[in-house]
């Protein structure tokens, strides 16, 4: 199979030591843990939409009067996944489009990959906005993350005239699995959900982006 697009979540995958930005940043924040909880039950129960959820969490870094500076503290020791940069460069060389879909930020990504927006063809993320003071000024939710990832993958397919089954979606956990399902060709990623290992084409288990090379055709 010729494929001609891939997908790359973020969390886990692009970055290393993380299976979640957000609770990374509610952590380091101290934020009230039972809150955190209603507010991801209210989502799952279906009461609330993804968009809702992101607003409400970020309210509650506001309502604790942090900054840019907290916020931006709470990953300093994120780090790239090993290798990631050069097989980025050698797909974008072999010709593939390459897209970012995940429901992480856009500062986490600029931080271990400061060229980013010219490796990657498009980008689906949260966005998250200060003033000159470092106040929260804005958030931008993706439209696109849990079961719309997919909905984001389908969108951009259509935009480039690709196909779904010439698409590869590398991803590590639970939110990925209705975009894994779809997608031509799906690579776990050092997973953290079994359902996704289990529905995946291919499961790699060691932290190095160059093992997703053995997978994906010279083109």
């Amino acid at each position: 199979m010729k494929y001609k697009l891939i997908a790359f979540d973020v969390d886990g995958t692009i970055i290393d030591n993380i299976t979640s930005i957000w609770m990374k940043i509610h952590t380091h924040l101290k934020v009230d843990a039972d809150k955190i909880k209603h507010h991801r039950k209210q989502f799952f129960d279906k009461k609330i939409s993804y968009i809702d959820w992101a607003r409400l969490d970020v309210k509650l870094w506001k309502s604790l009067g942090k900054k840019k500076k907290d916020i931006l503290s709470a990953f300093h020791d994120i780090k790239l996944m090993k290798n990631t940069k050069p097989v980025l460069l050698e797909l974008k060389k072999r010709g593939y489009i390459l897209i970012v879909v995940s429901g992480s930020f856009n500062f986490a990504v600029e931080k271990v990959l400061p060229d980013y927006k010219k490796i990657f063809d498009r980008i689906l993320i949260n966005k998250l906005y200060f003033d000159k003071k470092g106040n929260i000024s804005r958030l931008v939710p993706t439209m696109y993350d849990m079961e719309h990832k997919l909905t984001g993958l389908k969108k951009i397919c259509k935009s480039y005239g690709v196909k779904l089954n010439e698409t590869v979606f590398i991803g590590d956990n639970y939110n990925d699995i209705f975009i894994a399902e779809k997608a031509g060709l799906s690579i776990a990623f050092c997973p953290s959900s079994k359902e996704l290992e289990k529905i995946s084409s291919a499961v790699v288990r060691k932290k190095d982006m160059k093992e997703i090379l053995k997978y994906i055709p010279q083109n």
